[in-house]
C-alpha cells in the first residue's frame, strides 16, 4: 500500500521557486501553513538550523518532474487536512488514477498538517487501511 498525506496527485504537480527565495518569504510560507512556530523562527540560531533543510526539501518538491505514467498496482491511501491551503479535494482524488487496484480517500479537521494536533484518528485510519490491505494477502 502507498500512503500519501496532504500531496496533490502527479498530474497537479506544479513547478515553484520558493526555494530560491530570501529566509524571509521561506519563513513566512513555514508560518502560513502553520507547521512552525512562530516563537521558533525568531530564534537565529534556530532558523540557520532549520532553513537550510526546509529549502533543500522545498527544491526537491518543486524542481519534481513526472517521468513516467505507469499504473501502481498496489492500493493507495490518501490522507488529507480538510481547511489545507495547498490541497483540494480533487487533487487528492487525483491519486486514484495511479493505481490497478483500491483507492480511498480520508479527510480530516485541519490544514496542511492536521495530523499534529490530533493523530490518533489519522492513525486509526491508517492502521485500518494497512489491516484491509493484509486481509486480501
Amino acid at each position: 500500500m502507498l500512503a500519501v498525506s496532504a500531496r496533490e496527485a502527479p498530474q497537479f504537480h506544479q513547478p515553484g521557486l520558493l526555494h530560491l527565495q530570501d529566509d524571509e518569504a521561506l519563513c513566512h510560507e513555514l508560518l502560513r501553513l502553520d507547521g512552525t512556530d512562530p516563537a521558533l523562527l525568531t530564534l537565529p540560531e534556530v532558523r540557520e538550523l532549520i532553513l537550510p533543510t526546509m529549502r533543500a526539501d522545498y527544491a526537491l518538491i518543486e524542481q519534481w518532474q513526472l517521468s513516467s505514467r505507469q499504473l501502481l498496482s498496489c492500493p493507495i491511501a490518501a490522507f488529507m487536512g480538510r481547511e489545507d491551503p495547498e490541497l483540494d479535494r480533487q487533487q487528492a482524488e487525483g491519486w486514484a488514477s495511479w493505481t490497478t487496484a483500491s483507492f480511498t480517500l480520508d479527510c480530516f479537521g485541519g490544514g496542511h498538517f492536521y495530523f499534529r494536533e490530533h493523530p490518533q484518528p489519522l492513525l486509526s485510519r491508517l492502521l485500518a487501511r494497512l489491516s484491509a490491505v493484509q486481509a486480501l494477502s
